[in-house]
Protein backbone atom coordinates (compact mmCIF):
# COMPACT_ATOMS: atom_id res chain seq x y z
CA UNK A 1 0.00 0.00 0.00
CA UNK A 2 2.91 2.36 0.70
CA UNK A 3 4.17 1.87 -2.85
CA UNK A 4 1.30 3.99 -4.11
CA UNK A 5 2.19 6.86 -1.75
CA UNK A 6 4.87 9.26 -3.07
CA UNK A 7 8.08 9.26 -1.05
CA UNK A 8 7.79 12.91 0.13
CA UNK A 9 4.40 12.06 1.61
CA UNK A 10 5.82 8.96 3.29
CA UNK A 11 8.47 11.05 5.05
CA UNK A 12 5.68 13.22 6.47
CA UNK A 13 3.12 10.48 7.16
CA UNK A 14 5.39 8.28 9.30
CA UNK A 15 5.85 10.84 12.13
CA UNK A 16 2.26 12.04 11.67
CA UNK A 17 0.93 8.51 12.15
CA UNK A 18 3.29 7.79 15.05
CA UNK A 19 2.42 11.02 16.83
CA UNK A 20 -1.32 10.41 16.44
CA UNK A 21 -0.95 6.86 17.75
CA UNK A 22 0.98 7.97 20.83
CA UNK A 23 -1.43 10.80 21.64
CA UNK A 24 -4.54 8.65 21.17
CA UNK A 25 -3.19 5.78 23.32
CA UNK A 26 -1.06 7.87 25.68
CA UNK A 27 -2.65 6.61 28.90
CA UNK A 28 -2.42 2.99 27.81
CA UNK A 29 1.17 2.92 26.60
CA UNK A 30 4.12 2.59 29.03
CA UNK A 31 6.86 5.16 28.73
CA UNK A 32 9.32 2.84 27.03
CA UNK A 33 6.73 1.85 24.41
CA UNK A 34 6.07 5.52 23.61
CA UNK A 35 9.78 6.08 23.15
CA UNK A 36 10.16 3.06 20.87
CA UNK A 37 7.17 4.09 18.73
CA UNK A 38 8.55 7.63 18.42
CA UNK A 39 12.00 6.27 17.58
CA UNK A 40 10.61 3.91 14.92
CA UNK A 41 8.52 6.65 13.27
CA UNK A 42 11.43 9.12 13.20
CA UNK A 43 13.84 6.49 11.84
CA UNK A 44 11.35 5.50 9.14
CA UNK A 45 11.08 9.14 8.10
CA UNK A 46 14.88 9.46 8.15
CA UNK A 47 15.22 6.41 5.93
CA UNK A 48 12.77 7.82 3.40
CA UNK A 49 14.57 11.17 3.29
CA UNK A 50 17.94 9.48 2.85
CA UNK A 51 16.55 7.44 -0.04
CA UNK A 52 15.28 10.65 -1.65
CA UNK A 53 18.84 11.93 -1.81
CA UNK A 54 19.90 8.92 -3.88
CA UNK A 55 17.79 9.73 -6.96
CA UNK A 56 15.66 12.29 -8.72
CA UNK A 57 12.32 12.92 -7.05
CA UNK A 58 9.40 14.54 -8.80
CA UNK A 59 6.74 16.76 -7.35
CA UNK A 60 4.03 15.31 -5.13
CA UNK A 61 0.64 17.00 -5.03
CA UNK A 62 -2.57 16.69 -3.02
CA UNK A 63 -5.58 17.66 -5.15
CA UNK A 64 -8.98 18.70 -3.88
CA UNK A 65 -12.21 20.00 -5.34
CA UNK A 66 -13.17 22.72 -5.94
CA UNK A 67 -9.76 24.17 -6.79
CA UNK A 68 -10.53 27.76 -5.88
CA UNK A 69 -8.64 28.14 -2.62
CA UNK A 70 -5.56 30.15 -3.59
CA UNK A 71 -6.04 28.50 -7.01
CA UNK A 72 -3.51 25.84 -5.99
CA UNK A 73 -3.19 22.62 -4.03
CA UNK A 74 -0.69 21.33 -1.49
CA UNK A 75 2.49 20.58 -3.43
CA UNK A 76 5.82 19.24 -2.20
CA UNK A 77 9.07 19.18 -4.16
CA UNK A 78 12.18 18.22 -2.15
CA UNK A 79 15.60 19.36 -3.29
CA UNK A 80 19.13 19.22 -1.92
CA UNK A 81 18.67 21.99 0.65
CA UNK A 82 15.41 20.62 2.05
CA UNK A 83 16.80 17.08 2.21
CA UNK A 84 19.94 18.20 4.06
CA UNK A 85 17.91 20.05 6.70
CA UNK A 86 15.38 17.20 6.75
CA UNK A 87 18.05 14.60 7.51
CA UNK A 88 19.34 16.71 10.41
CA UNK A 89 15.85 17.23 11.84
CA UNK A 90 14.75 13.60 11.47
CA UNK A 91 18.00 12.31 12.96
CA UNK A 92 17.80 14.73 15.89
CA UNK A 93 14.14 13.82 16.49
CA UNK A 94 14.98 10.10 16.51
CA UNK A 95 17.85 10.60 18.96
CA UNK A 96 15.81 12.83 21.26
CA UNK A 97 12.86 10.42 21.18
CA UNK A 98 15.16 7.64 22.34
CA UNK A 99 17.27 9.60 24.81
CA UNK A 100 14.77 11.95 26.46
CA UNK A 101 12.47 10.25 28.95
CA UNK A 102 10.87 13.40 30.33
CA UNK A 103 10.14 14.86 33.72
CA UNK A 104 6.88 12.87 33.96
CA UNK A 105 7.68 9.65 32.09
CA UNK A 106 4.35 8.01 32.93
CA UNK A 107 2.07 10.77 31.58
CA UNK A 108 4.10 12.97 29.26
CA UNK A 109 2.77 13.57 25.74
CA UNK A 110 6.08 14.99 24.56
CA UNK A 111 7.00 12.00 22.40
CA UNK A 112 3.78 12.33 20.44
CA UNK A 113 4.13 16.09 20.12
CA UNK A 114 7.73 15.92 18.87
CA UNK A 115 6.58 13.61 16.05
CA UNK A 116 3.84 16.05 15.04
CA UNK A 117 6.40 18.87 15.11
CA UNK A 118 8.73 16.75 12.95
CA UNK A 119 5.93 16.13 10.43
CA UNK A 120 5.20 19.86 10.22
CA UNK A 121 8.89 20.73 9.88
CA UNK A 122 9.49 18.19 7.11
CA UNK A 123 6.40 19.44 5.27
CA UNK A 124 7.67 23.01 5.57
CA UNK A 125 11.11 22.16 4.19
CA UNK A 126 9.68 20.25 1.21
CA UNK A 127 6.85 22.71 0.45
CA UNK A 128 6.75 23.87 -3.16
CA UNK A 129 4.19 26.64 -2.64
CA UNK A 130 3.16 29.01 0.09
CA UNK A 131 -0.08 27.18 0.79
CA UNK A 132 1.81 24.01 1.75
CA UNK A 133 4.29 26.10 3.72
CA UNK A 134 1.51 27.87 5.65
CA UNK A 135 -0.25 24.56 6.39
CA UNK A 136 2.97 23.02 7.67
CA UNK A 137 3.71 26.09 9.80
CA UNK A 138 0.21 25.91 11.27
CA UNK A 139 0.76 22.24 12.16
CA UNK A 140 3.92 23.20 14.06
CA UNK A 141 2.02 25.90 15.96
CA UNK A 142 -0.84 23.56 16.84
CA UNK A 143 1.60 20.96 18.13
CA UNK A 144 3.39 23.44 20.39
CA UNK A 145 0.06 24.84 21.62
CA UNK A 146 -1.01 21.27 22.45
CA UNK A 147 2.15 20.82 24.49
CA UNK A 148 1.32 24.04 26.37
CA UNK A 149 -2.33 23.23 27.02
CA UNK A 150 -1.73 19.67 28.18
CA UNK A 151 0.24 20.79 31.21
CA UNK A 152 -1.42 19.48 34.33
CA UNK A 153 -1.97 22.83 36.09
CA UNK A 154 -1.64 26.54 35.59
CA UNK A 155 1.37 26.71 37.90
CA UNK A 156 3.09 23.96 35.95
CA UNK A 157 2.27 25.81 32.74
CA UNK A 158 3.94 28.95 34.05
CA UNK A 159 7.00 26.97 35.12
CA UNK A 160 7.44 24.85 32.01
CA UNK A 161 6.30 26.77 29.00
CA UNK A 162 5.76 30.42 28.28
CA UNK A 163 3.38 31.75 25.67
CA UNK A 164 6.23 33.63 24.02
CA UNK A 165 7.36 30.23 22.68
CA UNK A 166 4.15 30.03 20.63
CA UNK A 167 3.36 33.64 19.69
CA UNK A 168 6.34 34.23 17.32
CA UNK A 169 5.49 31.05 15.44
CA UNK A 170 1.87 32.11 15.03
CA UNK A 171 3.05 35.49 13.74
CA UNK A 172 5.34 33.64 11.30
CA UNK A 173 2.39 31.61 10.00
CA UNK A 174 0.30 34.75 9.53
CA UNK A 175 3.12 36.37 7.57
CA UNK A 176 3.35 33.34 5.29
CA UNK A 177 -0.41 33.50 4.69
CA UNK A 178 -0.05 37.21 3.90
CA UNK A 179 2.70 36.41 1.41
CA UNK A 180 0.49 33.75 -0.19
CA UNK A 181 -2.34 36.24 -0.61
CA UNK A 182 0.05 38.80 -2.04
CA UNK A 183 1.51 36.33 -4.54
CA UNK A 184 -1.93 35.08 -5.48
CA UNK A 185 -3.04 38.64 -6.25
CA UNK A 186 0.10 39.48 -8.24
CA UNK A 187 0.97 36.24 -10.05
CA UNK A 188 -2.12 34.09 -9.68
CA UNK A 189 -0.23 31.41 -7.75
CA UNK A 190 2.03 30.98 -4.75
CA UNK A 191 4.71 28.68 -6.14
CA UNK A 192 8.09 28.94 -4.45
CA UNK A 193 9.70 27.49 -7.58
CA UNK A 194 8.70 30.46 -9.71
CA UNK A 195 11.44 32.66 -11.16
CA UNK A 196 9.46 35.91 -10.89
CA UNK A 197 8.89 36.14 -7.15
CA UNK A 198 8.54 39.70 -5.95
CA UNK A 199 11.05 41.17 -3.57
CA UNK A 200 8.33 42.14 -1.08
CA UNK A 201 7.04 38.57 -0.90
CA UNK A 202 10.53 37.17 -0.38
CA UNK A 203 11.13 39.71 2.36
CA UNK A 204 7.91 38.62 4.10
CA UNK A 205 9.02 34.99 3.98
CA UNK A 206 12.45 35.94 5.30
CA UNK A 207 10.96 37.83 8.24
CA UNK A 208 8.70 34.82 8.89
CA UNK A 209 11.82 32.65 9.04
CA UNK A 210 13.49 35.06 11.50
CA UNK A 211 10.42 34.86 13.75
CA UNK A 212 10.35 31.08 13.51
CA UNK A 213 14.01 30.88 14.50
CA UNK A 214 13.15 32.98 17.61
CA UNK A 215 15.63 35.73 16.91
CA UNK A 216 16.22 38.21 19.74
CA UNK A 217 14.08 39.76 21.28
CA UNK A 218 11.50 37.10 20.28
CA UNK A 219 13.42 34.46 22.18
CA UNK A 220 12.59 31.83 24.76
CA UNK A 221 12.62 33.30 28.25
CA UNK A 222 11.64 30.20 30.23
CA UNK A 223 13.13 26.77 29.79
CA UNK A 224 12.48 24.66 32.87
CA UNK A 225 12.64 21.17 31.39
CA UNK A 226 14.57 19.58 28.50
CA UNK A 227 11.36 18.71 26.63
CA UNK A 228 10.69 22.41 26.11
CA UNK A 229 14.12 23.07 24.67
CA UNK A 230 13.97 19.97 22.48
CA UNK A 231 10.58 20.97 21.06
CA UNK A 232 12.06 24.30 19.93
CA UNK A 233 15.00 22.86 17.98
CA UNK A 234 13.13 21.58 14.94
CA UNK A 235 11.05 24.77 14.40
CA UNK A 236 14.25 26.77 14.70
CA UNK A 237 15.70 24.56 11.97
CA UNK A 238 12.70 25.43 9.79
CA UNK A 239 13.36 29.12 10.41
CA UNK A 240 16.97 28.69 9.33
CA UNK A 241 15.79 26.81 6.25
CA UNK A 242 13.41 29.64 5.26
CA UNK A 243 16.19 32.20 5.63
CA UNK A 244 18.55 30.06 3.55
CA UNK A 245 15.86 29.40 0.93
CA UNK A 246 15.11 33.11 0.49
CA UNK A 247 18.79 34.00 0.19
CA UNK A 248 19.43 31.15 -2.24
CA UNK A 249 16.59 32.32 -4.52
CA UNK A 250 17.47 36.03 -4.37
CA UNK A 251 19.61 37.77 -1.71
CA UNK A 252 16.89 40.29 -0.88
CA UNK A 253 17.70 40.18 2.85
CA UNK A 254 21.33 41.22 2.45
CA UNK A 255 20.38 44.75 1.43
CA UNK A 256 18.47 45.38 4.68
CA UNK A 257 20.79 47.03 7.25
CA UNK A 258 18.20 46.69 10.01
CA UNK A 259 18.33 42.89 9.68
CA UNK A 260 22.09 42.89 10.25
CA UNK A 261 21.54 45.19 13.23
CA UNK A 262 19.07 42.67 14.66
CA UNK A 263 21.64 39.90 14.15
CA UNK A 264 24.43 41.87 15.88
CA UNK A 265 22.22 42.74 18.85
CA UNK A 266 21.20 39.09 19.13
CA UNK A 267 24.82 37.93 19.05
CA UNK A 268 25.81 40.26 21.88
CA UNK A 269 22.71 39.37 23.92
CA UNK A 270 23.29 35.65 23.35
CA UNK A 271 26.91 35.90 24.45
CA UNK A 272 25.98 37.76 27.63
CA UNK A 273 23.16 35.33 28.44
CA UNK A 274 25.40 32.31 27.78
CA UNK A 275 28.11 33.65 30.09
CA UNK A 276 25.80 34.82 32.87
CA UNK A 277 23.54 31.76 32.68
CA UNK A 278 26.39 29.25 32.68
CA UNK A 279 28.17 30.95 35.57
CA UNK A 280 24.93 31.10 37.58
CA UNK A 281 24.23 27.42 36.98
CA UNK A 282 27.69 26.52 38.16
CA UNK A 283 27.48 28.84 41.18
CA UNK A 284 24.02 27.59 42.17
CA UNK A 285 24.59 23.97 41.31
CA UNK A 286 23.88 22.73 44.83
CA UNK A 287 20.73 24.88 45.03
CA UNK A 288 19.06 22.98 42.18
CA UNK A 289 19.78 25.44 39.37
CA UNK A 290 18.66 24.36 35.92
CA UNK A 291 20.82 24.23 32.76
CA UNK A 292 17.92 26.08 31.13
CA UNK A 293 19.70 29.31 32.09
CA UNK A 294 22.64 28.77 29.75
CA UNK A 295 20.39 26.99 27.24
CA UNK A 296 18.55 30.28 26.64
CA UNK A 297 21.83 32.04 25.90
CA UNK A 298 22.84 29.34 23.42
CA UNK A 299 19.49 29.57 21.62
CA UNK A 300 19.68 33.36 21.39
CA UNK A 301 23.24 33.29 20.05
CA UNK A 302 22.57 30.49 17.57
CA UNK A 303 19.46 32.22 16.21
CA UNK A 304 21.42 35.43 15.63
CA UNK A 305 24.32 33.44 14.17
CA UNK A 306 21.98 31.79 11.65
CA UNK A 307 20.62 35.18 10.61
CA UNK A 308 24.10 36.72 10.23
CA UNK A 309 25.35 33.65 8.35
CA UNK A 310 22.66 33.79 5.66
CA UNK A 311 23.03 37.57 5.34
CA UNK A 312 26.78 37.31 4.73
CA UNK A 313 26.88 34.06 2.75
CA UNK A 314 23.77 34.16 0.60
CA UNK A 315 23.21 30.92 -1.31
CA UNK A 316 25.89 28.96 0.57
CA UNK A 317 25.39 25.60 2.22
CA UNK A 318 23.79 26.34 5.63
CA UNK A 319 26.07 24.20 7.77
CA UNK A 320 25.27 26.50 10.68
CA UNK A 321 21.67 25.24 10.70
CA UNK A 322 22.67 21.58 10.64
CA UNK A 323 25.34 22.06 13.31
CA UNK A 324 22.92 23.89 15.61
CA UNK A 325 20.29 21.14 15.39
CA UNK A 326 22.69 18.26 16.08
CA UNK A 327 24.71 19.95 18.84
CA UNK A 328 21.75 21.30 20.79
CA UNK A 329 19.98 17.93 20.49
CA UNK A 330 22.92 16.32 22.32
CA UNK A 331 22.72 18.95 25.06
CA UNK A 332 18.96 18.40 25.41
CA UNK A 333 19.49 14.66 25.95
CA UNK A 334 22.31 15.32 28.42
CA UNK A 335 20.06 17.75 30.32
CA UNK A 336 17.40 15.04 30.66
CA UNK A 337 19.91 12.54 32.04
CA UNK A 338 21.25 15.13 34.48
CA UNK A 339 17.96 16.16 36.07
CA UNK A 340 15.36 13.42 35.64
CA UNK A 341 14.67 11.34 38.72
CA UNK A 342 14.16 7.62 38.75
CA UNK A 343 10.75 6.26 37.65
CA UNK A 344 8.72 4.48 40.33
CA UNK A 345 8.24 0.90 39.17
CA UNK A 346 5.51 -1.53 40.06
CA UNK A 347 6.32 -4.44 42.35
CA UNK A 348 6.01 -7.05 39.59
CA UNK A 349 8.33 -5.15 37.27
CA UNK A 350 10.80 -4.66 40.09
CA UNK A 351 10.81 -8.40 40.81
CA UNK A 352 11.42 -9.22 37.15
CA UNK A 353 14.18 -6.65 37.02
CA UNK A 354 15.80 -8.11 40.16
CA UNK A 355 15.69 -11.63 38.69
CA UNK A 356 17.30 -10.46 35.44
CA UNK A 357 20.01 -8.60 37.38
CA UNK A 358 20.70 -11.66 39.51
CA UNK A 359 20.98 -13.88 36.42
CA UNK A 360 23.27 -11.40 34.69
CA UNK A 361 25.55 -11.13 37.73
CA UNK A 362 26.01 -14.91 37.59
CA UNK A 363 26.78 -15.17 33.87
CA UNK A 364 28.67 -11.90 33.36
CA UNK A 365 32.09 -13.12 34.59
CA UNK A 366 32.08 -16.06 32.19
CA UNK A 367 30.89 -13.94 29.27
CA UNK A 368 33.48 -11.25 29.98
CA UNK A 369 36.28 -13.82 30.26
CA UNK A 370 35.35 -15.41 26.95
CA UNK A 371 35.02 -12.12 25.12
CA UNK A 372 37.94 -10.60 27.02
CA UNK A 373 36.22 -7.23 27.41
CA UNK A 374 36.04 -5.11 30.55
CA UNK A 375 32.78 -5.21 32.49
CA UNK A 376 30.27 -2.62 31.30
CA UNK A 377 28.55 -1.17 34.33
CA UNK A 378 26.48 1.97 34.57
CA UNK A 379 28.68 3.24 37.38
CA UNK A 380 31.99 2.40 35.71
CA UNK A 381 34.56 5.05 34.93
CA UNK A 382 34.33 4.30 31.20
CA UNK A 383 30.58 5.01 31.14
CA UNK A 384 31.03 8.24 33.10
CA UNK A 385 33.81 9.36 30.74
CA UNK A 386 31.81 8.59 27.59
CA UNK A 387 28.69 10.31 28.84
CA UNK A 388 30.77 13.37 29.72
CA UNK A 389 32.65 13.53 26.42
CA UNK A 390 29.45 13.49 24.34
CA UNK A 391 28.09 16.89 25.50
CA UNK A 392 31.66 18.21 25.33
CA UNK A 393 31.62 17.33 21.61
CA UNK A 394 28.46 19.41 21.23
CA UNK A 395 30.06 22.38 22.99
CA UNK A 396 33.13 22.04 20.76
CA UNK A 397 30.94 22.14 17.65
CA UNK A 398 29.11 25.24 18.88
CA UNK A 399 32.48 26.91 19.49
CA UNK A 400 33.68 25.97 15.99
CA UNK A 401 36.54 23.68 17.01
CA UNK A 402 38.26 22.12 13.94
CA UNK A 403 37.19 18.65 12.79
CA UNK A 404 33.62 19.30 13.95
CA UNK A 405 30.61 20.41 11.95
CA UNK A 406 30.69 23.81 13.62
CA UNK A 407 34.00 24.61 11.96
CA UNK A 408 32.40 24.17 8.51
CA UNK A 409 30.36 27.28 9.11
CA UNK A 410 32.71 29.30 11.32
CA UNK A 411 35.65 29.50 8.93
CA UNK A 412 33.77 31.07 5.97
CA UNK A 413 31.72 33.14 8.43
CA UNK A 414 34.86 34.87 9.73
CA UNK A 415 36.19 35.16 6.18
CA UNK A 416 33.05 37.01 5.15
CA UNK A 417 33.42 39.41 8.07
CA UNK A 418 37.03 40.09 7.11
CA UNK A 419 35.95 40.84 3.55
CA UNK A 420 33.25 43.14 4.89
CA UNK A 421 35.90 45.03 6.88
CA UNK A 422 33.73 47.33 8.99
CA UNK A 423 33.46 48.11 12.69
CA UNK A 424 30.94 45.30 13.18
CA UNK A 425 33.87 42.88 13.27
CA UNK A 426 34.73 44.14 16.77
CA UNK A 427 31.19 43.32 17.95
CA UNK A 428 31.54 39.83 16.47
CA UNK A 429 34.77 39.28 18.42
CA UNK A 430 33.15 40.47 21.65
CA UNK A 431 30.05 38.30 21.19
CA UNK A 432 32.06 35.18 20.32
CA UNK A 433 34.41 35.79 23.26
CA UNK A 434 31.39 35.92 25.58
CA UNK A 435 30.02 32.76 23.95
CA UNK A 436 33.27 30.85 24.43
CA UNK A 437 33.41 32.00 28.05
CA UNK A 438 29.84 30.77 28.52
CA UNK A 439 30.65 27.43 26.91
CA UNK A 440 33.69 27.10 29.18
CA UNK A 441 31.51 27.72 32.22
CA UNK A 442 28.98 25.22 30.87
CA UNK A 443 31.80 22.71 30.49
CA UNK A 444 32.59 23.20 34.17
CA UNK A 445 28.94 22.56 35.04
CA UNK A 446 28.93 19.38 32.93
CA UNK A 447 32.02 18.11 34.74
CA UNK A 448 30.39 18.84 38.09
CA UNK A 449 27.28 16.87 37.06
CA UNK A 450 29.46 13.95 35.99
CA UNK A 451 29.01 11.85 39.12
CA UNK A 452 25.33 12.70 39.64
CA UNK A 453 23.45 12.30 36.36
CA UNK A 454 21.89 9.01 35.40
CA UNK A 455 23.74 6.59 33.15
CA UNK A 456 21.10 5.37 30.76
CA UNK A 457 22.29 3.23 27.82
CA UNK A 458 19.55 4.62 25.56
CA UNK A 459 20.67 8.21 26.17
CA UNK A 460 24.33 7.28 25.59
CA UNK A 461 23.47 5.59 22.29
CA UNK A 462 21.39 8.57 21.16
CA UNK A 463 24.08 11.12 22.02
CA UNK A 464 26.78 8.95 20.45
CA UNK A 465 24.90 8.79 17.14
CA UNK A 466 24.59 12.58 17.02
CA UNK A 467 28.23 13.10 18.04
CA UNK A 468 29.39 10.73 15.29
CA UNK A 469 27.29 12.69 12.78
CA UNK A 470 28.89 15.95 13.93
CA UNK A 471 32.38 14.55 13.43
CA UNK A 472 31.56 12.85 10.11
CA UNK A 473 29.97 15.95 8.61
CA UNK A 474 32.91 17.97 9.89
CA UNK A 475 35.47 15.68 8.26
CA UNK A 476 33.53 14.76 5.09
CA UNK A 477 30.76 17.27 4.34
CA UNK A 478 30.20 15.70 0.92
CA UNK A 479 28.82 12.59 2.62
CA UNK A 480 25.29 13.85 2.03
CA UNK A 481 25.56 17.24 0.40
CA UNK A 482 26.79 16.07 -3.00
CA UNK A 483 23.46 16.92 -4.60
CA UNK A 484 22.99 20.35 -3.08
CA UNK A 485 21.97 23.06 -5.50
CA UNK A 486 23.88 25.71 -3.57
CA UNK A 487 26.96 27.78 -4.19
CA UNK A 488 30.18 26.42 -2.62
CA UNK A 489 31.58 28.50 0.21
CA UNK A 490 34.51 30.54 -0.98
CA UNK A 491 37.18 32.05 1.26
CA UNK A 492 39.50 33.36 -1.45
CA UNK A 493 40.92 36.86 -1.13
CA UNK A 494 41.40 36.63 2.64
CA UNK A 495 44.71 36.31 4.45
CA UNK A 496 44.97 32.85 5.96
CA UNK A 497 47.11 34.17 8.84
CA UNK A 498 44.64 36.95 9.60
CA UNK A 499 41.72 34.55 9.39
CA UNK A 500 43.46 32.06 11.67
CA UNK A 501 44.20 34.77 14.24
CA UNK A 502 40.61 35.94 14.14
CA UNK A 503 39.51 32.33 14.52
CA UNK A 504 41.67 31.71 17.60
CA UNK A 505 41.26 35.05 19.34
CA UNK A 506 37.75 34.41 20.82
CA UNK A 507 38.92 31.09 22.27
CA UNK A 508 41.93 32.67 23.99
CA UNK A 509 40.00 35.67 25.30
CA UNK A 510 37.02 33.54 26.34
CA UNK A 511 39.18 31.09 28.29
CA UNK A 512 40.85 34.05 30.02
CA UNK A 513 37.54 35.76 30.78
CA UNK A 514 35.93 32.74 32.38
CA UNK A 515 38.85 32.45 34.81
CA UNK A 516 38.35 35.96 36.13
CA UNK A 517 36.88 36.11 39.62
CA UNK A 518 35.74 39.71 39.34
CA UNK A 519 32.16 38.73 38.46
CA UNK A 520 30.01 38.25 41.50
CA UNK A 521 26.82 36.25 41.67
CA UNK A 522 24.70 39.36 42.16
CA UNK A 523 26.25 41.01 39.10
CA UNK A 524 25.65 37.93 36.98
CA UNK A 525 22.04 37.76 38.13
CA UNK A 526 21.59 41.43 37.26
CA UNK A 527 23.05 40.89 33.78
CA UNK A 528 20.82 37.87 33.31
CA UNK A 529 17.61 39.64 34.35
CA UNK A 530 18.40 42.71 32.24
CA UNK A 531 19.40 41.03 28.98
CA UNK A 532 16.78 38.29 29.24
CA UNK A 533 14.08 41.01 29.14
CA UNK A 534 12.19 39.60 32.11
CA UNK A 535 11.51 43.18 33.13
CA UNK A 536 9.73 43.67 29.81
CA UNK A 537 7.40 40.79 30.59
CA UNK A 538 6.67 42.25 34.01
CA UNK A 539 6.02 45.68 32.50
CA UNK A 540 3.74 44.25 29.85
CA UNK A 541 1.84 42.32 32.52
CA UNK A 542 1.42 45.47 34.61
CA UNK A 543 0.17 47.46 31.58
CA UNK A 544 -2.20 44.64 30.66
CA UNK A 545 -3.69 44.52 34.14
CA UNK A 546 -4.19 48.29 34.13
CA UNK A 547 -5.85 48.12 30.72
CA UNK A 548 -8.20 45.37 31.84
CA UNK A 549 -9.14 47.28 35.00
CA UNK A 550 -9.77 50.42 32.90
CA UNK A 551 -12.02 48.53 30.53
CA UNK A 552 -13.83 46.98 33.48
CA UNK A 553 -14.41 50.43 34.99
CA UNK A 554 -15.60 51.79 31.63
CA UNK A 555 -18.02 48.89 31.25
CA UNK A 556 -19.31 49.42 34.77
CA UNK A 557 -19.86 53.12 34.11
CA UNK A 558 -21.49 52.55 30.73
CA UNK A 559 -23.87 49.85 31.94
CA UNK A 560 -24.20 50.77 35.60
CA UNK A 561 -26.81 52.76 37.46
CA UNK A 562 -27.59 56.07 35.74
CA UNK A 563 -26.14 54.98 32.36
CA UNK A 564 -23.26 57.42 32.54
CA UNK A 565 -21.99 55.85 29.34
CA UNK A 566 -24.50 57.86 27.35
CA UNK A 567 -23.16 61.06 28.90
CA UNK A 568 -19.66 60.14 27.74
CA UNK A 569 -20.93 59.35 24.26
CA UNK A 570 -22.78 62.67 24.01
CA UNK A 571 -19.69 64.58 25.20
CA UNK A 572 -17.54 62.75 22.65
CA UNK A 573 -19.98 63.57 19.83
CA UNK A 574 -20.07 67.20 20.92
CA UNK A 575 -16.28 67.38 20.91
CA UNK A 576 -16.21 65.94 17.39
CA UNK A 577 -18.76 68.50 16.16
CA UNK A 578 -16.85 71.42 17.68
CA UNK A 579 -13.64 70.11 16.14
CA UNK A 580 -15.20 69.87 12.69
CA UNK A 581 -16.50 73.44 12.84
Amino acid sequence: MLDSVPLPFQAILWPLFGGGLILSLNRLLPGWVRRLVALAAALASLGVIWSLNAGDVGRAEILWEPLNFFRMSLTFSPDGLSLLIGVAMAGAAAAMALGIRGQEPQTTIWHGVILLVLAGCLAATMAANLLALASASALIDLSLILLVLRSSSRTELDERLSLNLVVPGIASTLLIVTGALQMDAQLGHGSLLSQNLSEDTMLVIGVAGALRVLVFPFHARRLRVPETAAALLLPMGVGGYLLSRVQAAAPVLSGRPWLMAVALIGLLAGGLLALAGSALVRARHHDGASPGNWWIGLLVHQAAYLLAFVLLLAGSTPWSVVGMILALAILAIWWDTALVTEIPRSRSLEQIRAQIRSWWDRVRPSVASRLRVPGWRRDSRLVRTVQTLLPVTALASLAGIPFTLGARGRWPYYAAWLKRGDASLLLILISDTLLVAGLSAALGAILEYRDEHQRRPAAIVAMSALAIAIVLFGLAPGLFSGGLDLEPIETAGVSVWGLGLLYLLPWLLGAWLVRLKSFRQAQLARIWDTVNLNWLDRGAGWAGRRLVSGLHWLGHVGEGEGWWGWVLIILALGAVLFTVQ
